[in-house]
């Protein structure tokens, strides 16, 4: 065997054993866990900043559950992990400094630690939502461009409740107050790019917990939304 087909072999075949069910039903239950919890503590309880605060605790479970089942942790799962969240970091970056593509916004605290006034959380957000989207659209499209086009939508569906309580959160303040409709053809367009890079790239894409973590926030946020608190 040549030397380049090895290296090929590599990158297709170093990967992770198939998860067990008792592996995912830990991760969906550690995920469900803290959705279900941060939500009643956010709406019902007088522990609300308490439970906000945990904002960035959240999103880094959430990373490391589906990293935990991910099958494929090859190269270009890691490429795509560290690329997006750049990516994801310097969008925001330009967007905050620039208005564009969004719009006028910026961000406060409760995310956590920022580089130039943009938190590094936005790299996890970024991620997790393009992945968990795409884990969507693998299940239920069949080529490669109807998965970028659901996947993408999907994201800008995600972002529609979020927006609407991301300032009560604490966590950014959009200048108007409230998110203009090019922040949601900021999303569709950049999603669409990360997309792209997902189905074009050797990931494995069937992942169930980040399915789960999907879905689960864009109900957590919907029900915030939703609720008086």
């Amino acid at each position: 065997m040549s030397s380049t087909n090895y290296s090929t072999v590599q990158e297709k075949w170093v990967v992770s054993p198939t998860p067990s069910w008792r592996k995912i039903w830990i991760a969906m239950s550690v995920i469900l866990t803290f959705h279900i919890n941060g939500f009643f503590g956010i709406a019902f309880s007088a522990y609300t900043k308490f439970f906000v605060s945990y904002t960035p605790l959240n999103l880094l479970v959430a990373v490391a559950m589906i990293i935990w089942v991910q099958e494929g942790k090859n190269r270009s799962f890691w490429y795509f992990l560290v690329g997006s969240g750049i990516a994801g970091w310097l969008i925001e970056f330009v967007g905050v400094r620039t208005s564009l593509p969004f719009g006028q916004y910026h961000y406060h605290d409760v995310l956590g630690f920022e580089v130039f006034d943009i938190p590094l959380m936005t790299a996890v957000i970024w991620w997790l939502t393009a992945f968990g989207a795409s884990a969507i659209a693998n299940e239920l499209a069949a080529s490669r461009y109807s998965r970028i086009l659901l996947a993408s939508l999907l994201m800008v569906l995600f972002d529609v409740p979020v927006e609407h309580i991301t300032g009560k959160m604490g966590m950014w303040h959009w200048e108007i107050g409230y998110a203009p409709f090019q922040n949601y053809l900021g999303w569709l367009f950049y999603g669409a790019i990360m997309q792209y890079f997902l189905q074009t790239m050797n990931i494995e894409r069937k992942n169930i917990v980040a399915i789960v973590y999907f879905v689960s926030a864009f109900l957590f946020f919907l029900g915030l939304d939703m609720v008086e608190w």
